[in-house]
């Protein structure tokens, strides 16, 4: 299974995530359309846009803690605004925006081939962890 940046993930894989750049305040990532990514008109499925703008934005709160990402986070919030839409490919960029002990902010944009916005969206994640495969939070955890 091809890592998306420092995350191993089978969904990733199978969305076929990729890896552009590890930026100084974040990252950029695509992801090239076929047709079982796309919804009933052709366009990029919103789960899709979706899953890359939470993925990126998670990889980004990673980097922000370890420089292999190897720190594990969850998502407790993800906003996503749903702009315009994508035909061939989505780019998106990722940063974390703030980071307040084991809370991250983030933010992310998804543009089309043409550099259209399709979608933004902000996120709040928890460190959970150093990677080990599967973290869970216990109950004291919240």
């Amino acid at each position: 299974m091809k890592k998306f940046f420092c995350v191993n993930s089978p969904f990733v894989a199978h969305c076929s995530l990729e890896e552009i750049a590890q930026l100084p305040d974040g990252i950029r990532s695509c992801v090239r359309l076929r047709s079982e990514l796309t919804n009933s008109w052709g366009g990029a499925h919103g789960g899709l846009i979706a899953t890359l703008l939470d993925a990126s934005m998670t990889v980004a709160a990673r980097y922000t803690f370890d420089p292999d990402g190897s720190i594990d986070v969850a998502t407790i919030d993800l906003t996503i605004s749903f702009i315009g839409q994508a035909k061939e490919t989505l780019l998106c960029d990722a940063k974390v925006t703030a980071r307040r002990g084991s809370t991250v902010y983030a933010q992310a944009q998804a543009v089309n081939e043409t550099g259209d916005l399709v979608a933004s969206s902000v996120t709040t994640l928890r460190v959970i962890g150093k990677s080990t495969g599967c973290n869970v939070l216990s109950p004291a955890d919240g």
